[in-house]
């Protein structure tokens, strides 16, 4: 799907976002996500533990 998205896109933006996804911060998202009007599409998305970050 990713693909489909960006190869009509000469020159695409990406939004990279690194945030706590528990409230005690153990985990963290990383997020690739494409903005699409007011919205955004998320395209990657892994969960790390906060000691490997």
């Amino acid at each position: 799907m990713a693909q489909w998205l960006l190869k009509s896109l000469p020159l695409p933006v990406l939004i990279f976002d690194w945030s706590p996804l528990t409230a005690d911060q153990s985990q963290q998202r990383l997020r690739a996500s494409l903005p699409v009007g007011a919205r955004a599409i998320t395209l990657y998305e892994e969960i790390h533990p906060r000691a490997k970050v």
